[in-house]
């Protein structure tokens, strides 16, 4: 069984050294791209002859020699076919592998949904997310991750599929990391080199907070029934008697406390109290409000 993995990133080899100018250097680089391939120890062999014919140009195969199972070298960017050899104590050969096409390049699958920093909105403690990539050239099956950002890759649910889309069920409230790597007919796996694409699964709304009581006094104090998980963003507006135009006067964030009451005496008018309960990765609630007024000389003895 011969396994391959293609790098995706790249080594620039300059030709001949010496020259002072950076430009004129870079101008006879060759780009070129790190390959590393793998396969099982071949009973008796010490050592193996690897051979990669590209399939761009009529350039002739390029031949390596190693004692290990495992080989990394540069090669011009392009497609390759790829075989191996054993070879015994005495210098006896064994037979060529079946060639495998390898790409010394970028090859990864490219992510579509759910996309870089996505808000996914999803009902309940569970939900499914449906995932979906581009096929590659000579694809046959791909390998999904998902896993939470505050743990490691490891622990990554894996689905295997030969499609370009499926679905997982994820726990909601949490933010996700997520990548694919393709699988092509002729057994290389390509490995996916750039970051994963992250995603966030919140819940439903917050319930809307439910006022209880309006206290008139010189220091009105308004309660409302607390929501469990949530905090409160308040805002207080005031109306002057016979005008239109409402003025915020207060206005507060994060209240954990199921009440809020006024730190001075208000002055005459018309007063609203809108009130939001919020929660992580959960949607804000819908709006509350009360109106209430205070009269002139509404507390005067």
């Amino acid at each position: 069984m011969i396994r391959v993995v293609v790098s995706a990133f790249c080594i620039f080899g300059i030709a001949e050294g010496g020259r002072a100018n950076a430009q004129e250097q870079a101008e006879e680089a060759t780009e070129t791209a790190t390959v590393e391939v793998g396969w099982e120890a071949m009973p008796g062999a010490v050592s193996y002859e690897l051979e990669f014919k590209s399939l761009d140009t009529v350039l002739p195969p390029s031949h390596f020699k190693t004692s290990q199972t495992t080989y990394k070298t540069d090669l011009s960017r392009g497609r390759y076919h790829f075989r191996i050899r054993s070879m015994a104590k005495g210098g006896s050969l064994g037979d060529w592998s079946d060639p495998v096409e390898v790409q010394a390049g970028e090859v990864e699958v490219e992510l579509q949904q759910p996309s870089e920093g996505k808000m996914v909105k999803a009902n309940g403690k569970t939900s499914k997310v449906r995932f979906e990539w581009a096929p590659i050239a000579g694809g046959k099956s791909y390998e999904l991750r998902v896993w939470d950002v505050n743990e490691s890759r490891d622990t990554a649910k894996v689905v295997r599929t030969t499609q370009t889309s499926t679905g997982v069920p994820l726990e909601v409230g949490r933010k996700y990391h997520w990548e694919v790597q393709g699988l092509t007919a002729s057994g290389v796996n390509y490995q996916r080199k750039s970051p994963p694409f992250s995603f966030t699964l919140y819940g439903q709304k917050v319930p809307r907070p439910e006022i209880t009581e309006v206290k008139l006094s010189e220091h009105p104090r308004i309660e409302w029934r607390t929501v469990e998980g949530a905090t409160i963003s308040l805002q207080v507006f005031h109306r002057e008697i016979g005008q239109t135009k409402w003025t915020l006067i207060d206005e507060q964030n994060d209240v954990s406390q199921s009440y809020w009451r006024s730190s001075k005496p208000l002055d005459p008018g018309q007063y609203r109290i809108v009130l939001i309960a919020k929660a992580a990765m959960r949607g804000d609630s819908d709006p509350v409000s009360r109106e209430f007024a205070i009269k002139p000389q509404h507390f005067s003895q």
